[in-house]
């Protein structure tokens, strides 16, 4: 677990909104296939210090030459809380293949009638679709989506500094606490990777983050019928655009 003081953080952050108008630096500092790698601990830390009701943050920086996220604990508020330490991760190569899980389940219910006088009447099926027990999203939307980051995540950033100076690139995330805590008694790890994705309200493509965590009791055995059950998560809404305090 990585920590470092109140001014180190805003270094940290300055060094980003620094960098983001330079492409070459950036193309430098992010590897299109380097990821995060979230604990349980770190992730029960920021849920003990942060007030907010609602999300978490996680701020995008830089350290030791390195890009890395920061968890941001706020009061009730929203206003950043001046601590001596804040966490962060590295954004840094996989040791190892990230296997996504989704199943769904189905119920088939077969029907017959007979009349009062045992005459077979008819016979007629239902299948019952599977919703989602959990906020997921389905595994090849997923893979699409980082997919599309590994092929094109340059290509989004060199348009990015190119007509717009960087202004409209990631300082931050909101990532929602309901989501995110899903499970937390049995999760061992989350690994966080970017992604490509586009958005409907913006007309444009956004990059957001995928979580895909991972469960010591094989989190995806237990399903009730008529359910679809994954261990990946998209719920990261980065600012700018969808920006808040």
């Amino acid at each position: 677990m990585s920590n470092f003081n109140h001014e180190s953080y805003l270094a940290a952050i300055q060094s980003w909104e620094n960098t983001i108008s330079r492409y070459s630096e950036i193309e430098r500092l992010i590897p299109l296939y380097n990821v995060f790698s979230l604990s349980p601990e770190q992730i029960q830390q920021i849920n003990k210090e942060d007030e907010d009701p609602k999300n978490f943050r996680l701020d995008i920086g830089i350290q030791d030459d390195v890009l890395i996220m920061i968890l941001v604990p706020r009061d009730a508020k929203g206003a950043i809380k001046i601590l001596e330490n804040y966490t962060y991760v590295n954004l840094a190569p996989l040791d190892h293949d990230l296997q996504l899980k989704e199943i769904q389940q189905y119920t088939l219910i077969n029907r017959s009638v007979l009349s009062k006088d045992l005459t077979h009447m008819s016979t007629d099926s239902d299948l019952n679709f599977p919703i989602l027990s959990r906020p997921a999203i389905e595994q090849q939307t997923a893979v699409k989506e980082i997919e599309d980051w590994r092929m094109s995540g340059m290509d989004w950033f060199l348009r990015e500094c190119n007509e717009f100076d960087g202004k409209r690139i990631f300082r931050r995330f909101f990532i929602s606490k309901e989501d995110l805590l899903q499970d937390e008694s049995s999760t061992t790890n989350i690994t966080c990777s970017f992604a490509l994705k586009f958005s409907d309200i913006y007309q444009r493509m956004l990059v957001s983050l995928i979580f895909i965590s991972f469960q010591q009791n094989n989190l995806l055995t237990n399903a009730g019928p008529d359910f679809s059950i994954s261990n990946v998560f998209d719920y990261a809404r980065p600012c700018p655009p969808v920006c808040q305090l």
